[in-house]
This record gives C-alpha cells, structure tokens and sequence, in this order.
C-alpha cells in the first residue's frame, strides 16, 4: 500500500510537465469573427458580394445562407466558395466564405447563416442585420445552443466510455479484493457492453452530424482520424474484456499491452475530435488525460454497483481510494488548463449557456467529491456493509455530470472577442526601401472604419533628384476591389498623411505611389492585415483575460496534489512507536491523503 503515494506522485509529475510545456491551445467550433456587410451596417450603394470571416475552417455543402428583405422577399445568394489564408489547407486556420449577391434594392435585409465546422462537426448559426439606402439595427450577439439529440446522443456516449474504462479497473479491482470469479466476469461483461455501446453511439452521432455534408467528407481529415482511432479502441476493448470471462488469475501480458493501446486510441481520439483538435499533442493529452480520469472516477464504482452485491461493494470499492484520488488530481488540474483555453474571462462565464453551464457542472462535481468522502469515511468504519443509498446518490449525480459534459462539448466556447477586454488601437506599420526612397507606412487605428495613413518619405540621394510632389494611396481588399487613389496631404515635418475608409478586417494590400517633378513615379506594395474591429459590451464582473491565472491554479494544484501523495508516501513508511516501545507496523494512508478520493 506504502507504493501507492509514490506512484500517484510520479504520474502527477508527468502531468505537471506536460502542462508547464504544453503548447498554447486553440478552440474548434468555428464563430463568425466578421463579416461585410458587417452586422448593423447602413450602406449607401447594394454590394455585389458577400463576406462571411470565420475563425476556423467550416465545411461548404453544410453553410446555408438565406437572404430576406423587409417585405419576406427573398434573394438567392450564388456561387458560394471558401478562401483560406492558409497555403495547406489547414483547417484551424481562419476563412472566408464568400457568394455573389443578385441586385439588391434600398430596403434593410436579414441574413440568416448556419454552417458545420470541419474539426469537430460543430454546427453554429447567427443573423446579420443591414440596411441599403436605410438605417438600422444591428441583430446583436446569438448565441447558437446544441441540438437535443445531439446533447442525448454525447450523453449516451460518455455513458458508455465511463462504463467501458471504469469496468476494466472494476474487474482489476474486484480479481484483487474480493477474489471471485463471477464477480469479476459481470464487472467484465459490464465493461465490453459500455464499450460496444460508446461505439454504437458514436456512430449514430456522426450520422447525425453529416446529415447535410456527408460521412465521407466528415472522415477525411483529422477529425475521421480521431473517430476511426476511438472506434477501435472501443471494439478492441470490448472484445478484450468479453475474451477475459471465465479467465482466473492476472490477465497475461499481451493483453494488458492490447487494453493499453486500446485505452489510449479511446482518450487520444475522443481528444480530437473535440474542442481541441489542433491545439498541439501535449493540449491534445491532456484533454485525454481529462476524459480518462473523469471515466474512470464515474464507471468504476458504477460499474461496482451495478455487477457486485451488497456484500461485495465495501471490499471492492475499498480499493478504489488511491486511483479515485488521482483521478480527482487530474481532474481538477486538466480542468483548470482545458478551461483556460474554452472561457476568456469571468464575464463570458456568466454571461454565456457555455460559461453558465460550465459552473454548474462544476458545482454538481464539488456535490460527488462530497459524496464520494462521505462514502469514504463510511468504508474506513467496521461494519460489515456499506450504505447503498449514498453510493447510488453519487453515482446519480455523476451520470449527471456526464450529461453536463454532453451539452458542453456540443456548445459553442465562450471565446468571442467580445467578453475579453478590448486592447488599445494598434498601429500597423511598414518600412521598406524602393529605388532611392526609403518610405514608411502607418495606419491607426488599423480597424474597419475611419483610419489615418501616415507615410514618411526619405530620399537617400544627396541633393535629391527631385521634388516630390504628389502622392497617393489604394487600399485592395482579398477580393480584389479597390479603394481608389486616395491623395495625401503634406505634413509640416516632411511627412504626408491622408484618411482611409477600411470596409473589413482581414488581409488586404496597399499600393503607394510617390510623384516627383521630373521623374518617374515611384510604386510600391505592401502586404496589409486590417484587424476585425469588435463589438463592446458592458463589463459585468471583469473581462480581463483569464487564461494565464487558470493555467497557473492547474500547475499548483498538480503541485499540491503531489506533495500530498509524497507524504503520504513518507508517512506510510516511518513506523510509529506503540505505547510498549515497540515500533508499529506501516500505516494505511493517511486520511488527509485519501479524503480527495472521489
């Protein structure tokens, strides 16, 4: 029992190590970031196209846009397609989705959107509001919340995935403890029908999913990778614990390699295909580490009381104290990281379904942590059986914070601009040196709107060849249409500067012409980026960033939770002096220690 602490501290330490060089996370679930016509723009003259800026990749035979007027009048939008500004396609980079526009009449228009995001079949959704010839108001922040029979299906599924992993501790367990063949079977038997269950379900959620795109389109990135890898996982394991039945004694090597590779395809491959599929493989882990230790701590005692009799439930879930432990250490610490990069301030908690719910399964996991120590204290009691009530209370409450999950992981993260804390203005600038001009360009704010170009213009000919006498500027946005030539005015200092009307953030280009008296215009091109101005909202508690502070109580808490072990370790191994003299036997682990346990 002594090496158990050790252990537990020893892993802990490797999540600490994964979770200091983790790399910077990114959130699936693509949300419009901009658009243009922007939402509550009054344009004077109809646009000939359509700009629709997400933040991720989104899948095109699942976007429907549908264009209506004041008077119901609808209007086709045609040619869809998708740029990206990522040479290999890669599918966490931003996009744009762009459709030509028929003729459009002065009158105000709503623009109905929804689309799939390509890494994790995520469906989201929103209005834009804009007027031509006519002022009106924006249609505002619409927060899309997930399907009912997606939520029911993700439910069934972490069901499953609690069964299947907590049912191969629980037959360990129960081999171990209480050494009966049968019981062990049914924990087995119990453990193979959660995994062909997950499996069964994951299936019909993909359906579900692709319904408008296609399967085939679906499984062709990374996301088809993690499903296809979870599928396997959950058939091998499932045929492992059905070839364990009728089988004493310690499982043999071979398969306890299969059911680790079996266990790790599971919680790689449910890591990407959610939230967090490009955020680099140490995020990737620990968000699997994060849905193993919640399977874990929910499907073994489960499991356990759903295969054992009344008798049998206090020795087996005896020995569930240490691996509920570590499992509540990684729990708390994952959860703290993974929630870092999933909410941008206190505000979007508060203030969105995804941050509400959030802190309300987070309330319901404090509610099994206490019923999971009162069960603890009542094993450590000598009487002969343990009250089912409280362990059937907890096991409720659990399946219910698995429901909670469900709807989490098919919302969308409270990441939007808008519920962090708006930075100052930046000013984007350029410097470069074309035949003998050595020019440089700023743009403040650098936002859709109003702006001011500042240009500084140095000959390094001495005398300069000649006076410079006018110059102009052009804005060219991705699609290619243009601001026209706008003319600089002069500054005292030499300089020149002139006002730039920014339809859209994003990428763009600008073109500087310089005239001199005598000579040749001088022409030149600079790559631009026109950050996505965001809509201010009203602070209710703070939208300071919380992703630092998050990272930091997820490092102290693995910190905390592996000290603890250590001295448990330490305290289980110095032998305490009786009251004869002689020194006692190792100590069980101290309660302190084992009081996180569920």
């Amino acid at each position: 029992m002594c090496r158990r602490p050790a252990a537990l501290a020893i892993a802990l330490a490797g999540m600490l190590i994964m979770l200091v060089f983790a790399a910077p996370g990114a959130s699936a679930h693509a949300y419009l970031s901009a658009s243009n016509p922007a939402d509550g723009a009054s344009l004077a003259a109809a646009p000939s196209e359509l700009q629709l800026n997400f933040s991720e990749s989104v899948v095109l035979g699942a976007t429907h846009l549908a264009l209506t007027d004041s008077h119901g009048r609808n209007y086709p939008i045609t040619g869809l397609r998708i740029t990206s500004s990522s040479a290999d396609g890669d599918t966490e980079e931003p996009v744009t989705v762009t459709g030509s526009l028929p003729e459009l009449p002065h009158s105000a228009y709503r623009l109905n959107w929804a689309t799939l995001s390509r890494d994790d079949l995520h469906r989201t959704s929103g209005v834009i509001v804009f007027g031509i010839g006519q002022s009106v108001l924006a249609a505002g922040e619409r927060e899309p919340h997930p399907s009912r029979s997606e939520v029911l299906l993700r439910w069934v599924l972490f069901c499953g995935l609690a069964l299947a992993l907590g049912g191969v501790l629980a037959a360990e367990l129960a081999r171990r403890r209480a050494g009966e063949q049968p019981l062990v079977d049914r924990c087995a038997r119990v453990s193979a029908l959660g995994a062909l269950g997950a499996a069964t379900t994951a299936a019909a959620l993909l359906l579900l999913q692709t319904r408008s795109s296609g399967v085939l389109t679906a499984l062709g990135g990374r996301y088809g990778q993690g499903w296809l890898g979870r599928e396997a996982g959950l058939l091998l394991l499932a045929g492992l614990m059905w070839a364990r039945l009728g089988k004493a004694g310690r499982p043999a090597g071979w398969w306890r390699l299969l059911a680790a590779v079996a266990i790790a395809a599971i919680g790689v491959g449910s890591a990407v295909v959610g939230h967090n599929v490009n955020a680099g493989p140490s995020y990737v882990l620990a968000d699997a580490a994060h849905l193993l230790a919640a399977a874990v701590w929910i499907g073994c005692p489960t499991c356990v009381l759903l295969a054992g009799r009344p008798e049998r439930i206090r020795t087996v879930l005896r020995g569930f104290a240490w691996p509920a432990t570590l499992c509540v250490a990684v729990l708390v610490a994952t959860g703290l990281y993974l929630s870092s990069e999933a909410v941008v301030s206190v505000d979007a908690a508060v203030a969105t379904f995804y941050g509400r719910t959030l802190l309300v399964k987070i309330s319901l996991f404090l509610v099994v942590g206490l019923l999971g120590l009162i069960n603890f204290r009542m094993l450590r009691r000598p009487v002969r059986a343990l009250a089912s009530r409280t362990v059937i209370a907890e096991v409720l409450a659990a399946v219910l914070v698995l429901g909670l999950a469900a709807v989490l992981t098919s919302s969308q993260p409270a990441r939007e601009p808008q519920f962090v804390r708006a930075s100052a203005p930046q000013t984007a600038g350029a410097d470069a040196q074309v035949q003998d001009l050595q020019q440089t360009l700023s743009v403040k704010p650098n936002q859709p709107g109003k702006n001011v170009a500042l240009i500084g213009l140095f000959d390094t000919r001495r005398p300069a060849p000649g006076q410079i006498t006018r110059v102009t500027l052009e804005f060219v946005d991705s699609r290619g249409a243009s601001s026209g030539a706008i003319t600089a005015e002069p500054l005292p200092d030499n300089g020149w500067s002139a006002p730039v009307e920014i339809a859209a953030g994003g990428r763009s280009r600008v073109q500087l012409t310089v005239y001199r008296a005598g000579l040749a215009p001088v022409r030149s091109s600079f790559d631009w980026t026109v950050q996505s101005r965001t809509v201010a909202r009203r602070t209710i508690i703070s939208q300071a960033p919380i992703r630092s502070p998050l990272q930091k109580l997820a490092i102290t808490a693995l910190c905390l939770a592996a000290t603890a072990c250590l001295l448990g370790y330490r305290r289980g191994r110095r032998p305490r002096a009786t009251s004869t003299g002689q020194p006692e036997p190792a100590a069980q682990p101290s309660a302190l220690v084992s009081s996180g346990a569920r």
